[in-house]
């Protein structure tokens, strides 16, 4: 993948979606806002992309990316903060910026909404109340593997049945797989001290 990228900015995404047709399927059913969040999505054929979010809600997005995607096509991403996304293109604005509506669950939607609400008022929703699944105290050390065989000293500060959170100065990209011990994972999203795993069973790569 070429270092240069065809992302557009804000203002150009903000000039295209002025231009561009909107069709009734695509009128949005949640208040999106404008918040820049970075990651990597996979498309259809499995392929992987850098990609950012233009606007964002708990039940669909604008994405920008050098993904070529069509409407009706499958996408996962992981995003900072939020974590994985799946759903379907329903808009292609134009090439590198395209609309995507979200299959999460209502739980998953509260949980974004409690998410978008502490990026864009900070302090007025705290981590705690996005946990609903049960959680413990970590206190332990751990050793990262990342897919390249690159190994990161870490320290668990909390975990349950679905990820954990992990304190180290070096952070794996968004979406990166990652072994802790006998388990696999994806980087799901950056905290001040570290970043959150989400256990996943990993492909198989045969």
């Amino acid at each position: 993948m070429s270092t240069e990228s065809s992302f557009p900015s804000f203002r150009q995404a903000a000039a295209i979606l002025a231009t561009s047709p909107k069709s009734a399927k695509d009128r949005r059913r949640f208040c999106r806002h404008a918040i820049e969040l970075t990651g990597r999505l996979m498309d259809s054929a499995g392929r992987e992309f850098d990609c950012r979010t233009i606007d964002i809600s708990p039940g669909d997005l604008l994405i920008a990316s050098d993904a070529v995607v069509d409407v009706g096509h499958t996408i996962v991403l992981y995003c900072e903060h939020i974590g994985r996304i799946s759903g379907q293109v329903t808009r292609v604005v134009r090439p590198g910026l395209f609309a995507l509506v979200s299959d999460a669950t209502a739980h998953k939607r509260e949980k974004t909404a409690e998410t978008l609400t502490r990026l864009i008022n900070p302090g007025r929703a705290e981590d705690t109340h996005q946990r609903r699944e049960t959680r413990h105290n970590g206190g332990g050390s751990a050793i990262v593997v990342l897919d390249n065989g690159k190994q990161i000293p870490v320290e668990i500060l909390d975990f349950s049945v679905v990820g954990c959170a992990l304190k180290s100065p070096s952070r794996p990209p968004i979406g990166a797989w990652v072994q802790i011990g006998s388990l696999h994972g994806r980087v799901a999203r950056y905290f001040e001290a570290g970043f959150a795993v989400d256990f996943q069973t990993k492909p198989s790569s045969g």
